[in-house]
C-alpha cells in the first residue's frame, strides 16, 4: 500500500501558494498510507517550460527492502508511480503524464481540474477541510492520458488536454487495441426451464440441498479459484502478518478458513471484530427496560431493580450483532482448524471517540460524504495486511468500500473476492448458477458460496444471513433513528 501524489500549477500563477498549500495537506494525509518511506521530486520540462510537476509517493513496505519511490528511468527521464493496484507516471519526452486506478477499482484516485488557475491534482486520499465538490474519483475502467504540449495553448478545455482509453472485456473484439480486461462480461442468463423451476424444495438446512452434479463442480472450482486469491494475498508479504476484519459473517468465515489452509501454521491469524457504542439504542434500552422493570415491581415491596438493569445494559452496550455472530464464527473456526492460533480482537468504539475521529474521517470520505460511508474504527494491531470480504455481496447477489479509511491506519486491505481470476469464474456463471432467490433470505443469496462454505465444514457459517457492517457493528443511525443511507453528512 503507498500514498501517491501529483500536481501540475503555472510557475508565475497567483494561485501558486494555494496550490502548494493543496500539496502540503494531500502529503500529510497520503504519509499515513505510506509510513515507511516518503519522496517528492520536482520536475521542469522543456515541453512546458511555465509549468512545474511535482511528483510524490509515500511507501508501507511488505516486502524485502525499501521500494524508493518515484522510480525514474536514468535514460528517458521518466517518472514511474504506483499504489498497489493503482498506478501513475510521466512519460518525460513526449510530455505525456498516464493514470488509471485499477479496473475493479479497489484503490483509491482522486483528481482536481481547474483550468482557470491552470492547476490540476492527483491523489490516493483527499486530506483536512475537504468540500464536497473538490474532489472526484478517478474513473474507472479507464487510463487517463494528460497531454502536457496542450498546455501552452491558451484555450485549454478538459477534452482535449485529457484523454480516455476505455479498458474491454476479454471476450470482446479488440477495438482501436485498446486495453484488454483479465475478465469476461458477466453472464446475465438464467435458466428458466420447467426442468430447474420443478427442483424448488422447503429446505431449511444448507445440508439438505442436493446439488447437483455441475454444481458440485462449480464449488470445486469456485474453491481453486479463490483458494489461490487468499494463497497470493497472504503469502506474498511473509513477516508482515494477516488479519481478517472479522464479523463472523459468511464472507469472512470462507476468508479466514481459506487463509488457514496457506498461512504458515505456526503464524497467528488476527480476527479483528468491530462494536460501536450507539447511545440511541443504548437509550430506547434502558427505556424499555424500566417500563419492564416497574411492572415486575408493581404492586410489592421489592428493591427496585432498575439500577442494576441499567448497568446490566451498558455492561452489554458492545454485544452488537457483528459481536456475537463473530464469538459464534471464532468458535467455529477453533472447532474445525483446532492447530491455528485464532488471535481474537475486540476494538470497542466508544460513541465519544466516533464524536472526536469524525471530522478526519469525513475528510477522508471525501468526494463520498453519506452516513453509509460513515463506518470507522480504530485499532492497533501487529498485522500490516487486512483480508477483507468486500466484493462478495456485488458477485453473489447479495453490495464497494474505498481503502482511504483502513490506508489512514498503515494497513494494506486486500480484497480476495476482487481477483480478477474470481471476477473472471463468476462472471462466466448464469445467475442461476451463483443464486436461487426462491430459497429465501440466509439460503438462496450467496448460495454457490454457501455452499464452498459447508464443504469447509463451516456449517454454521453457511446459514448466515447477510447483515450490512452498519447495523453489525451499529454505526447506524447513532444520533438520529430519521438518517437514511443516502443522508449528507
Amino acid at each position: 500500500m503507498c500514498g501517491i501524489q501529483l500536481t501540475i500549477l503555472k510557475k508565475d500563477s497567483p494561485f501558486k501558494e494555494e496550490t502548494i498549500d493543496v500539496w502540503n495537506k494531500a502529503y500529510i494525509f497520503n504519509s499515513k498510507r505510506g509510513p515507511d518511506h516518503s519522496r517528492y521530486m520536482s520536475i521542469k520540462s522543456d515541453i512546458i517550460p511555465d509549468f512545474e510537476i511535482l511528483i510524490g509517493a509515500h511507501v508501507l513496505n511488505l516486502r524485502g527492502a525499501n521500494t524508493i519511490q518515484p522510480l525514474v528511468d536514468e535514460n528517458s527521464g521518466d517518472v514511474f508511480c504506483w499504489n498497489g493496484e493503482v498506478f501513475g507516471g510521466l512519460e518525460k519526452r513526449e510530455g505525456l503524464i498516464w493514470y488509471a486506478r485499477d479496473f475493479l477499482g479497489r484503490r483509491s484516485l482522486l483528481q482536481h481540474f481547474d483550468f482557470e488557475k491552470n492547476i490540476f491534482h492527483l491523489s490516493s486520499t483527499g486530506f483536512e477541510g475537504n468540500s464536497s465538490e473538490f474532489w472526484k474519483e478517478v474513473e474507472t475502467p479507464y487510463i487517463h492520458c494528460i497531454n502536457l504540449k496542450i498546455l501552452n495553448s491558451n484555450n485549454c478545455d478538459l477534452n482535449a488536454l485529457v484523454s480516455s482509453h476505455k479498458w474491454q472485456h476479454k471476450d470482446e473484439k479488440l477495438i482501436n487495441n485498446n486495453p484488454s480486461l483479465p475478465y469476461q462480461r458477466t453472464n446475465v442468463k438464467v435458466d428458466l426451464s420447467e426442468h430447474v423451476k420443478s427442483q424448488l424444495s422447503n429446505y431449511t438446512q444448507i445440508s439438505e440441498y442436493e446439488p447437483t452434479e455441475a454444481t458440485k463442480s462449480n464449488i470445486d472450482k469456485l474453491h481453486r479459484v479463490l483458494m489461490e486469491s487468499v494463497k497470493i494475498r497472504v503469502n506474498s508479504s511473509p513477516g508482515a502478518g494477516i488479519s481478517v476484519l472479522f464479523s463472523g459473517g459468511l464472507d469472512c468465515m470462507v476468508l479466514a478458513a481459506l487463509a488457514h489452509t496457506t498461512y504458515p501454521i505456526d503464524e497467528p491469524i488476527e480476527l479483528i471484530n468491530v462494536s460501536f457504542e450507539n447511545p440511541r439504542i443504548l437509550k430506547d434500552s434502558i427505556k424499555k427496560n424500566k417500563i419492564k422493570t416497574k411492572k415486575v415491581n408493581a404492586g410489592t415491596n421489592s428493591i427496585d431493580a432498575t439500577d442494576f438493569s441499567q448497568e446490566s445494559i451498558r455492561s452489554k452496550k458492545y454485544k452488537v450483532p457483528d459481536r456475537v455472530t463473530g464469538l459464534m464464527g471464532l468458535n467455529e473456526l477453533r472447532k474445525v482448524y483446532p492447530e491455528r492460533s485464532w488471535n481474537w480482537i475486540e476494538v470497542n468504539v466508544e460513541y465519544d471517540q466516533v464524536l472526536k475521529h469524525k471530522s478526519h474521517i469525513i475528510d477522508l470520505l471525501g468526494p463520498n460524504y453519506t452516513v453509509m460511508d460513515l463506518e470507522v474504527f480504530d485499532y492497533k494491531s501487529k498485522s500490516k495486511v487486512l483480508i477483507l470480504g468486500m466484493g462478495a455481496d456485488e458477485q453473489f447477489g447479495g453490495y464497494r468500500r474505498d481503502d482511504r479509511i483502513i490506508s489512514d491506519h498503515g494497513k494494506e486491505a486486500r480484497f480476495p473476492f476482487l481477483d480478477e481470476e474470481v471476477v473472471d469464474f463468476l462472471n462466466g456463471l448464469q445467475v442461476d448458477e451463483k443464486m436461487d432467490m426462491r430459497l429465501g433470505k440466509g439460503f438462496g443469496d450467496k448460495l454457490l458460496l454457501r455452499l464452498l462454505a459447508y464443504k469447509l465444514g463451516l456449517v454454521c457459517a453457511s446459514m448466515q444471513p447477510k447483515r450490512a457492517i452498519q447495523f453489525g457493528a451499529r454505526t447506524a443511525k447513532m444520533e438520529s433513528s430519521k438518517d437514511k443511507g443516502a443522508t449528507s453528512l
